[in-house]
């Protein structure tokens, strides 16, 4: 999944270029936090008494103030509770609690910080302010209290050898039953593992770059920004401006903010019942995705609502909100510190939790204190997208050089190479004051903008699992589409220049992350480099049986083309001959054409015409610009969400029933609105704006729920194993060449033939792709690379056995993949 958000980053990237650019620049607020390298040395009890008396300290300096400067005093002497938050009290639930009931307290202490932010603003609005410090007074004397009770965290007692202590803590908290003492007996065998002496400072260093570190460290980074940049956050610190903002009235406002409150504080205790029943995963993303569709409506209505095309209803204002603060509360205000707490590692526990708290609380502030700025500046349609889009670039030429370097050099050098270039290239777009600035810029993008064909699909299918390869490569495309429907959106309130900073944040991104990648297994073998093949197999796709079998394959195959290699040089003529042969062979070209279809079924669907030009065919249609503008943020959205409904049967349903039901409908689609838009053009009937834009919704569902997702999923599952580079470049340069004549003629075509002529022709060429794709394309779901060369070629395999593949894999015999060089030359 590492691997896989740096790629679909790329294709977000490649849709960004289609359209306008926004970026806020972050005015950072990092708090100091030094909480966990106490809990380190001391243990968890006495940091926590020591919290919890500051706390009691802090808060009656809040009662008692009496002027500003005694507030502030009391706000930084709390600021050592919400350091806590994250770092003692997520050590100690974790540590303290059993198995068997641990994600519910942790979803039940999510619950309780909205339980505070609702009696907080409860008692703002009916009593005095100060009253909120006599409430907190009283319940901090109850945790100062019941501290002096606990014993000691067993865990850090194990660790610093207090063995009899640490069991005799572990039966106080957890008692004396057989999962118990099976827990204690893991416990204390893996603290005997463990080298007790002391340290050094690169020691600590060194331990958080281990892959059992620094994975679930990066993931509990990842579910606590989800959580804050859902906006929850920002919408519950300055909901009473965002609801006076959308009602117009104050007291509206005060209601609707108890009335969310109140909602949120419900959702989050449904979502911990929930937990008890659900998985992680299921309640989390469901929970998520319902409250991200929330706000692309709330940003679509808020945006119609300024521009006065919809009259202002308070209880549509608020229905919206809720729906947003139920999906939010259900899945991500609860589930971000449980799985945070589930998920950090083991070893450098203390070091893990510094990081991550340092980042999310950079975050949390950057949002917090950005958010009034963006709704003064730029409105709340403008908050509620920033907080529901992510914002990225890419583009095309070079492809003939990065063919040739991921052959010689490997993927992942190749990918460096490709992202530093576009930083480089994003900062001087972003600096940039003249026409010749931006086509430098542009020039140099040239060599990241052949990414996404060449390389991050070749990436993608040889680096993820054929589990889910599908469904990773399904939404690879989606995120084009997601690109296009955020430069859509934010060109009508932003300058395109801020594309350029965008542009350096992505790039960062996926600079740090790929520097944790290992080589591709695929390229490794080919390098008759077993030994180092198997170690980067296993840490992309684990050790189960599917994976292990995937294995074998991929090395016996190799093995087996390598020993029918010759091994002396080839000349000039013989390397010409191998390469004809090699194109000419029905291994490489089937599966080649084949996906150079499917990729001009998703072109001549007439989607991207729709798409690049949205805005002229709509004003066509409608004769009404302003119209145009808002359908074609409409069409945008229902792309998007359509692809990713469509991403979501691929889980589901076959590739061939997917791709060519969604094809058929779309094509009957483009037939029917030609027809439509001709009798309209001989005054047959009258057109109606709204029956034109329902049918280009219904054409843009199907198209994207097959086609759309569906063209880098084939092109990535059926790009031949020998020769992939030949493959992809022969396959970029077609895409770019067809995509770039039909951009170039289409507006020629609508001019001379008008819409109905141009719909006509694109129902007409996908219905012919159709029918050879639906003679030729086999099914690839779930098949691993090998099996579905297999399928094409008509070859059954028997794997090799299980100490066949470790007698391969220790041979780690360099010269058994020279020839494949020559080859693929």
């Amino acid at each position: 999944l590492l691997v896989c958000s740096v790629l679909w980053i790329s294709f977000f990237l490649f849709g960004m270029c289609n359209g306008a650019p926004t970026v806020y620049i972050p005015q950072i607020r990092r708090e100091a936090n030094s909480t966990e390298a106490i809990t380190t040395y001391i243990g968890r009890k006495i940091p926590f008494i020591f919290t919890s008396a500051v706390m009691v300290i802090a808060f009656i300096i809040f009662y008692t103030s009496s002027n500003f400067t005694q507030l502030l005093i009391s706000q930084a002497m709390e600021s050592i509770l919400g350091a806590s938050l994250v770092t003692i009290s997520t050590m100690v639930m974790t540590e303290y609690t059993s198995p068997k009931y641990r994600g519910f307290f942790l979803t039940f202490k999510s619950a309780t910080f909205s339980w505070g932010i609702w009696m907080s603003n409860v008692i703002g609005t009916f009593f005095h302010w100060k009253n909120i410090g006599l409430v907190k007074v009283i319940l901090s004397l109850y945790p100062l209290i019941l501290v002096l009770v606990w014993p000691e965290s067993p865990y850090w007692l194990a660790s610093n050898g207090k063995l009899e202590k640490s069991a005799k803590a572990h039966r106080w908290l957890k008692g004396t039953n057989h999962d118990s003492e099976l827990e204690l007996q893991r416990l204390i065998s893996t603290q005997n593992k463990v080298d007790t002496s002391s340290k050094s400072k690169m020691d600590l260093l060194k331990g958080i770059l281990v892959k059992d570190v620094y994975k679930p460290t990066l993931l509990c980074l990842c579910v606590l920004s989800l959580y804050t940049f859902s906006g929850k956050l920002a919408c519950g610190f300055y909901s009473l401006d965002i609801i006076k903002k959308m009602t117009s009235s104050e007291s509206t406002a005060y209601t609707g903010m108890l009335i969310l409150d109140g909602i949120t504080v419900l959702g989050m205790y449904i979502g911990t019942i929930l937990s008890r029943f659900l998985k992680r995963r299921t309640l989390f993303l469901f929970s998520s995705c319902v409250g991200i569709g929330t706000l692309f409506i709330l940003s679509l209505y808020v945006y119609l609502l300024s521009l006065s095309v919809l009259p202002e209803n308070p209880y549509v204002s608020i229905l919206l909100l809720s729906t947003y603060s139920m999906g939010i509360g259900c899945g991500p205000m609860i589930m971000c510190t449980s799985l945070y707490a589930e998920l950090l590692p083991l070893k450098c526990r203390s070091l893990a939790i510094c990081i991550v708290a340092i980042s999310e609380r950079l975050i949390m502030g950057s949002v917090t204190h950005l958010t009034p700025i963006v709704i003064r500046r730029l409105g709340l349609h403008a908050i509620f997208l920033c907080f529901a889009s992510v914002t990225s670039f890419s583009g095309f030429p070079c492809v003939f050089v990065l063919s040739y370097l991921t052959r010689l050099i490997g993927r992942k050098i190749c990918f460096i190479i490709a992202c530093a270039d576009s930083f480089i290239a994003f900062t001087v777009f972003y600096y940039s004051s003249s026409v010749l600035q931006i086509l430098i810029s542009e020039i140099m993008l040239g060599l990241f903008m052949a990414a996404p064909i060449v390389l991050s699909i070749v990436v993608l299918t040889e680096y993820t699992s054929p589990k889910y390869r599908g469904l990773f490569l399904s939404i690879t495309s989606a995120m084009f589409h997601w690109g296009i429907l955020a430069s859509n959106a934010i060109g009508t309130f932003f300058h395109w220049k801020k594309i350029g900073l965008i542009g350096i944040l992505c790039a960062l991104y996926i600079l740090i992350t790929i520097l944790l990648w290992p080589e591709s297994p695929y390229w490794l073998a080919s390098q008759g480099r077993y030994k180092e093949c198997s170690d980067s197999h296993s840490w992309l796709k684990g050790y189960d049986k599917e994976s292990e079998k995937e294995l074998e394959n991929m090395i016996s195959t190799e093995k087996e083309y390598t020993k029918s290699c010759d091994n002396r040089r080839l000349s000039k003529k013989e390397v010409a001959k191998h390469l004809f042969t090699t194109v000419t062979s029905r291994e490489f070209y089937k599966p080649t054409l084949i996906s150079i279809l499917t990729g001009m079924l998703s072109l001549f669907s007439g989607k991207l015409v729709c798409t690049v030009y949205a805005i002229d065919i709509i004003k066509n249609i409608t004769d009404s610009e302003s119209t145009a503008y808002i359908g074609m943020l409409i069409l945008d959205g229902i792309t998007v969400s359509s692809m990713y409904v469509g991403c979501a049967l691929t889980k589901f349903l076959k590739t061939r029933t997917l791709l060519f039901v969604s094809s058929s409908i779309a094509v009957g689609f483009l037939f029917l609105m030609s027809l439509y838009l001709y009798l309209i053009y001989i005054s047959v009937i009258d057109e109606n704006k709204y029956i034109s834009v329902c049918l280009l919704i219904m054409f843009s569902i199907a198209v994207s729920c097959g086609p759309l997702i569906m063209s880098t999923s084939v092109l990535g599952e059926l790009i031949p194993i020998r020769s992939r580079n030949l493959a992809a470049c022969l396959i970029a340069v077609s895409w770019k060449l067809a995509m770039g004549v039909q951009l170039k003629i289409a507006p020629y075509l609508i001019k001379r033939f008008g819409l109905h002529g141009v719909f006509l022709f694109f129902g007409i060429s996908s219905c012919i792709i159709i029918g050879l794709l639906y003679k030729y394309l086999p099914e690839t779901k779930d098949k691993t690379l090998q099996e579905i060369a297999d399928s094409i070629m008509g070859v059954t395999r028997n794997t090799v056995g299980a100490d066949d593949a470790d007698k391969l894999m220790k041979t780690g015999d360099t010269s058994l993949g020279v020839n494949q060089n020559r080859l693929d030359t």
